[in-house]
Formats: structure tokens, sequence, C-alpha cells
């Protein structure tokens, strides 16, 4: 024998058995005030108890195992079903608990609404208008789709709503779904009573999904950072977008059939614009189109970028300009490549090795943070350079491992010293290079080197080593 449960309120009695087949072709809302649930057994044994405290012993798989949706429905005595996942969703609220002080239960009613679970073209509450459901975190891909009496709906902890949620919903005026965190396909598609959304975590906007949502005046999305195509095509009525401060991509036709984008004022954070200016979906051109680019105050500090430099080791790269730290966007600094002997500059390249410039010194505006990184190459073809040596032969010989070598070669001089003498250092021009021997270098121009000697039994103090340009410096003390 089936257990039967009867509610009795309002002066409706209503009935559910635990094998219900037949969908709603009208829905109501049950109320709490004097919903009686009475549960007959097959001993003849009844009990009854709150409509309140029924739900309360509710759980995920009872609901299951009483329908294929996520909603248990009852027969009123005419034999009609009635739909009470209004009161299910609405149990949970402050309101209710209040009056009822019953706390909200997780355990009792899934978080999540599932996909097509009231969608109107299978005769699921057709009459639904209102829904206040703070438990769940997930709509379904149709849920509520073409529920054309849908008025507002208040989802305050849903992070996820599948596309076409409430595709078709022509009276939805109110949506306060303030933790979403992507807009999917056509997900407000034709929602044409809709006047304004604000989705302050959003950072995706799908295909369509604001789509002939022909009453739409207003939208915030303040850090949405992806607007795919169509996303609000012919929203006919639209005037005001609000976006944050950096600029979302953009699909292709957003704004298609729009009537006229000059009607439209684009709201962007302040010290913003330039960002937007000069991302390549957005630019000059496409916002000049636009009624007003109006930039809002924010508490948050103008956003300030880095200019990085690198090189690859065969020269260096610097800035100039100011400091590369700190730059307001649209600023510029001065960057300038200078390459290694035997070298030339040759690109500057970007973070993901794209050419930029093959100017070795280039002006640039800094819009974003940047990385730079300057490229070189061997002179091609290599200059060959000589290398000579010398010496007073009495005291010594000096000799080098080639007398000419391409631009970077690596060449070496010895120094030999005769009896009774001794090395003490090399010396260009009048300066001391090195008191190597034998002294290894690499070759980057003419070379002419002396070898110096020195009386074996004299000791040479030095008084100070620089390194200069490549060369060390040796100071003999006098």
């Amino acid at each position: 024998m089936l257990n039967t449960t009867k509610y009795q309120g309002n002066g409706a009695l209503i009935e559910h058995s635990d094998y219900t087949s037949s969908y709603a072709d009208t829905c109501s809302v049950i109320t709490t005030s004097n919903v009686v649930e009475t549960t007959t057994r097959g001993g003849g044994d009844s009990t009854t108890k709150s409509v309140v405290e029924s739900l309360q012993t509710f759980r995920h798989a009872e609901l299951v195992s009483a329908s294929p949706n996520l909603t248990r429905r009852f027969r009123n005595k005419f034999g009609m079903t009635l739909c009470v996942t209004l009161l299910i969703c609405a149990f949970a609220t402050a309101n209710l608990s209040a009056q009822t002080g019953c706390p909200p239960y997780a355990d009792a009613i899934t978080h999540t609404i599932a996909s097509n679970e009231f969608r109107n073209s299978l005769g699921r509450c057709p009459t639904l208008t209102d829904i206040v459901c703070p438990l769940v975190t997930s709509i379904g891909n149709g849920a509520f789709q073409g529920c054309m009496g849908l008025l507002s709906v208040d989802f305050p902890n849903a992070e996820s709503i599948e596309s076409s949620a409430f595709s078709g919903c022509s009276s939805l005026v109110s949506v306060d779904i303030p933790s979403v965190t992507s807009i999917e396909v056509n997900t407000f598609y034709f929602c044409t009573s809709l006047e304004s959304v604000e989705f302050p975590v959003a950072t995706s906007i799908g295909n369509a999904a604001f789509s002939i949502c022909t009453s739409l005046e207003s939208v915030e999305f303040p850090v949405a950072t992806n607007i795919e195509s169509n996303a609000f095509a012919y929203c006919t009525s639209l005037v005001s977008i609000t976006l944050g401060a950096v600029p979302p991509t953009l699909g292709t036709n957003v704004f298609a059939g729009t009537t006229n984008i000059a009607n439209i004022t684009l709201h962007i954070p302040e010290g913003s614009l330039c960002a937007y200016q000069n991302h390549p979906d957005w630019g000059s051109t496409f916002l000049a189109q636009f009624y007003d680019v109006v930039e809002y105050s924010v508490a948050t500090p103008v956003t300030y970028y880095t200019l990085s430099l690198d090189d690859d080791g065969n020269g260096t790269a610097a800035g100039s300009g100011g400091s590369l730290t700190g730059i307001t966007c649209g600023n510029s600094r001065t960057i300038t490549a200078t390459p290694n002997p035997c070298y030339q500059f040759a690109k500057w390249t970007n973070s993901n090795g794209d050419s930029i410039s093959n100017v070795s010194s280039l002006n640039i505006s800094v819009i974003r943070d940047t990385l730079l990184k300057a490229n070189f190459k061997l002179v091609s073809p290599a200059p060959t350079y000589t290398l000579s040596v010398s010496s007073n032969p009495t005291m010594g010989t000096a000799s080098s491992s080639v007398s000419s070598a391409t631009c970077g070669s690596s060449v070496s001089v010895t120094a030999t010293p005769n009896a009774g003498y001794r090395f003490v250092y090399w010396q260009e021009g009048g300066a001391i290079v090195s008191n190597a021997n034998p002294h290894n270098f690499n070759i980057t121009a003419n070379r002419a080197l002396t070898a110096v000697f020195d009386d074996a039994k004299k000791k040479t103090r030095i008084k100070k080593i620089n390194v200069k340009k490549g060369r060390v410096i040796i100071t003999p003390q006098p």
C-alpha cells in the first residue's frame, strides 16, 4: 500500500502519493501558514505535522525518488499537480526561517537547479513569477527557459549559470545574481522586459547573452575581461555601459543592431581611457562612435605600469626619460640598445618573442606593463684586426699567437725575460693593461702590446689596479 501525504491549508486539500507522473499545467505556491501534512501508512496509522516539519525531514534522495525533477509535486483534490519548489527555496530565506524558528538546511534540498527544470516548453510551472533561492549555487542549462510569467529572480549565492538559463523570460524585469562569475551563451536572450543588469564579479559575457533584450538600457560589468560576439545585439534601448579599468576583449558584432551606438555612453574608471584608446579591440576610432566616454571616480589609485628591459648578453639595453617603474598610462620613455664589440643591433622583441622594431633607439608610449628585449647579432662580414708585440730586447722577448684575427677571436701574447730579468706587465699606449703571462683575450680592435721587464732583483710595488673598458690598468708604485 502506498504512503499518502496530504497538505491542508488555505481551504485546499493537497495530496501527494509516492508515485506522481503528471506534470503541472498550472503552478501554485503553497504558503506555510496553516499548511498541515497528514501521512497515512499501510496499517491505517497516521501522523500530522506542519509542512515546515515535513520539509525539514526531506533529503536529496527522497526528492529525486519523488520526481525525476528537483521539485516535489503534489496533487490537490481535483487531481491537479501543484509545484512547491518556491516553498522549498523560500524556506531557506531569513524571513521564513525567522517566522518558523527553523534554521536553513543545506541537506534538505539540492544546491543545483537542473537543466530544463522549469522550462516552460515542457509544461512545468508556466506561471512562476518570483524566485528567491539563497541556497542555490548553480543553475542549469535552460532551467527557466520560456517562463514568460517570471518577473524577478534572486539567487544571491549562485556562482554558475549555464546557457539559456533564462532565455525567453519575456516578463523578467529584476535579476539579482551578484555572485555569478560568467554569463554564458544566450543566458538572457530575448528577455524583452529587462531594463538594467549589474554583475559585479562576472568576468565573461557569452555569445548573444543579452541579445534582443529590447528594453535593456543599462549594464554594469566592472571586472569583465571578455565580451563575446553579439552579446548585446539588438538591444535597441541600450544607453549606458559600465566597464572596468582593464578593457575587455570584444568578439564580433557585440553591439550589432543596437540602432545607433552613438546613443550609448561608456563609463570607465578614471585614468583608464588611455588603456581603451590603445587596446586593439577598442581604440580611439571605435570609442569615437559612442555618444560619450565618461571616466568615473574610483577608490583605487590610477594604474601605473613598468617598462622592463633585457638583452641577449651580446650588448646592453637602457631606458631614459624618467623612471622605468610607476609610469602613468600613455607616458613615453626612450630605450637604447648598445652592442658589444663585434656585434650589431638586430631587433627589439616583446615577452612573446614577437619583433617590435629594428631601430636601436626608440621612443615608446607605455600603455601596459611591458617587457622588451634587445637582440644582437655578429657583425657580418666580421672585421679583421692586427696584433703586434714589442719589448726591450736586452731584457726579454715578446711573441703573439697570431698576427691578425677576426673580431671576437681568442688570441694570446707571451713574454719571455732574459737571464737576470723578470716580466712585470703588458703596456699599450702608455697604459698598463695586464700583468698576466701569457695574456689571453678576445681581439676586438687593432692591438699593439709592449712587454715590460725589470731587474729580477728589484721588487715592483703596485699602487693600484683599475678595470676600465675591459682593460686592467696597473699603476706601479714609484
